[in-house]
């Protein structure tokens, strides 16, 4: 029970320390313009990185970080995804114990960066904002969090029976286009497929309600992530930062929910 005791209030700790030492996407802009810029670590994989990144950083995997040599960089901001919070901390911990280092956390991760870019960029607008994708386990780990909002783009004529947002996320707004605007979704996106046309404007459905600017969303549809980047692109041009992709949409949902069953078969079978 004590060691339970100690190490739930370690990670507090590590949690807190996280929070204090973290620094936004505006204010590392303008640290980057000083000739004592800060060194930028970023801390994604291999495919987020390569997706988009802050320029001039340096990428350090997490991959055997607790027994690697990190040189005296001095002043540091580490950059991560935005959602896996045990990534964060877990950068934050090596870098905290290395000798010569100050680690920041970049708030809101690389998709903070990223809005602030289209928010403040040369070419404001939809061809400036880029869209950032979340698999199903980092989907998952979500469920700790009391801030998300998923926008269920998904369509049943399209899939059937879907899988439960909310038997995932218990603790999540979710939010469903009413039947009408489904379709008038549908018909929109083919106009402008036709005339090559990007679209501008947050849809009626969404744009009507009050949503929190401090919030996760996480936009879900039947599986090819189209409509999810389209209306993805929409919000972050609209200063919308930490708006994120299912990766397979639906068909990522059904999988997991599928292999779960199938997993807890397997493991009654074996105690029979």
């Amino acid at each position: 029970m004590m060691m339970r005791f100690c190490l739930a209030v370690g990670l507090l700790l590590a949690l807190t320390a996280t929070q204090v030492v973290a620094i936004t996407a505006d204010s590392l802009r303008q640290q980057l313009d000083d000739a004592d810029r800060p060194v930028v670590i970023d801390v994604r994989n291999d495919k987020e990185f390569a997706a988009g990144h802050i320029a001039g950083s340096l990428r350090i995997p997490l991959v055997g970080i607790e027994s690697r040599r990190i040189p005296p960089f001095g002043d540091v901001v580490i950059v991560w995804n935005g959602v896996d919070r045990d990534t964060a901390e877990r950068a934050m911990a090596a870098f905290g114990k290395a000798e010569g280092v100050s680690p920041e956390l970049l708030q809101g991760g690389y998709p903070a960066w990223s809005g602030a870019t289209v928010q403040s960029g040369v070419t404001r607008g939809l061809r400036a904002a880029e869209v950032n994708y979340i698999n199903l386990a980092q989907f998952e780990k979500l469920a700790t969090e009391t801030n998300v909002v998923v926008l269920d783009l998904r369509d049943p004529s399209a899939t059937g029976e879907l899988a439960d947002v909310r038997s995932v996320l218990p603790g999540a707004l979710v939010i469903t286009p009413p039947q009408r605007q489904r379709e008038d979704m549908r018909m929109q996106e083919r106009r402008d497929v036709r005339q090559n046309k990007l679209p501008t404007a947050v849809p009626r459905w969404l744009r009507n309600r009050s949503l929190p600017e401090d919030a996760i969303y996480v936009l879900i549809d039947s599986g090819d992530g189209a409509r999810s980047e389209r209306l993805a692109r929409r919000m972050q041009a609209r200063e919308q930062r930490a708006v994120y992709v299912l990766m397979g949409g639906e068909t990522a949902l059904s999988n997991g929910k599928e292999m779960q069953q199938r997993t807890r078969t397997l493991g009654g079978a074996g105690d029979e």
